[in-house]
């Protein structure tokens, strides 16, 4: 796992945290306002075709059709209001095209956290 971490903080600019078990629902704004209804779509549409069908093994494409259309059932401001309720509403300057800017991180904040690592 600290192969992923390491190459998310390079590569991407991101700082890696694992959430601790029990708080998704707290936390990621996905679980908070999204999976729920995600998973009982597709376990709707699923449930549906094999009741309309002969019964037979699902295949990857079946599948497939199955969570595509499980998420684009869901709209946009649900999953925005998920982010709103975890509190992770993003502030700060914005490009152009209404992306938030991110800085690249400078050496001196690259030593700082290796400092801060080193002491623990």
């Amino acid at each position: 796992m600290a192969s992923v971490r390491a190459k998310l903080e390079e590569d991407y600019w991101s700082e890696v945290e694992f959430v601790p078990p029990g708080i998704t629902g707290l936390a990621q704004p996905m679980g908070v306002s999204v999976m729920r209804s995600f998973k009982s779509r597709c376990r709707r549409l699923y449930v549906n075709y094999h009741i309309n069908q002969p019964p037979r093994q699902p295949g990857v494409f079946f599948m497939t059709q199955i969570v595509l259309s499980a998420w684009e059932s869901i709209e946009e401001k649900r999953i925005a209001r998920g982010f709103v309720k975890a509190g992770l509403v993003p502030i700060g300057p914005r490009e152009a095209d209404g992306t938030f800017r991110v800085p690249e991180p400078t050496s001196e904040s690259v030593s700082v956290e290796e400092e801060e690592s080193e002491t623990e």
